[in-house]
C-alpha cells in the first residue's frame, strides 16, 4: 500500500539528553504525524517511542536496541489529538539520540490518500 500526504509539512528537531521520557512533540491542534526519525548519537541505547493523551500511553516501539549510527524511522501516519504528546525514551544516561518529527501543519488543509 502507498500512502500519499499532501499539505504543509513541518519538522521539529529534538535532542534527547536524559534517560527519562522526553516529549518531542505536543499537539496544540489535532495533528497528523507523517514520520519520526530517531538516530543514536553514540552507542546502542534502547529506544521507546509512545504517544500519550494525559491518561493512556500507547507504545509505537518499546525498549528495542538501536544499531549504532543507524536511524530508526516510522513512516505510518498517526493522529495526535489536542494536548496529546509524542514521547521518546532512551536507555542511555545521556540520552544520546536526535529526533526529527515531521507533521502536517495543523493550521493548513491536508489530504491523505492510500492506494494499492
Amino acid at each position: 500500500m502507498t500512502i500519499s500526504i499532501s499539505g504543509g509539512l513541518l519538522t521539529e528537531p529534538k535532542a534527547i539528553t536524559t534517560n527519562t521520557i522526553t516529549t518531542v512533540y505536543t499537539a496544540e491542534r489535532r495533528t497528523l504525524i507523517a514520520s519520526i526519525i530517531v538516530t543514536p548519537t553514540t552507542g546502542t541505547p534502547n529506544l521507546s517511542v509512545s504517544r500519550y493523551d494525559g491518561t493512556t500511553r500507547v507504545y509505537i516501539r518499546k525498549v528495542v536496541a538501536m544499531t549504532a549510527g543507524t536511524a530508526w524511522t516510522w513512516e505510518i501516519p498517526l493522529i495526535i489529538d489536542v494536548g496529546g504528546v509524542l514521547e521518546v525514551t532512551s536507555s542511555a544516561a545521556g540520552g544520546d539520540m536526535d529526533v526529527l518529527t515531521t507533521f502536517v501543519n495543523p493550521n493548513a488543509p491536508a489530504i491523505v490518500r492510500a492506494s494499492d
